[in-house]
């Protein structure tokens, strides 16, 4: 049997593994949930990328606000370049 007092600090790393675990993952969990139902689209979608060495691979894009954004991303940086008269390559 363990005393009261060796118990102590387990209990605080565990209080603050929990506290962590509910500040810091939440809001994307809640995110993930209330986009779905609030929007027309869905919160994640997969899209393909190319990584280490040139091979492809898959990975969960986060909602935008407009749902064709990655085709429009080229007119959208020419229009803001446009706009503010700055800006060479933009790091997208």
């Amino acid at each position: 049997m363990t005393s009261g007092t060796s118990q102590a600090p387990k209990r605080v790393v565990d209080l603050a593994g929990a506290l962590f675990l509910l500040l810091v993952p939440g809001p994307v969990i809640s995110a993930v949930l209330v986009i779905p139902v609030l929007s027309a689209g869905r919160a994640l979608s997969p899209q393909r990328r190319v990584g280490y060495r040139g091979r492809p691979f898959w990975m969960g894009k986060s909602h935008t606000m407009v749902g064709d954004a990655d085709r429009r991303q080229h007119d959208l940086v020419h229009e803001k370049q446009g706009l503010t008269g700055i800006g060479g390559r933009e790091a997208y």
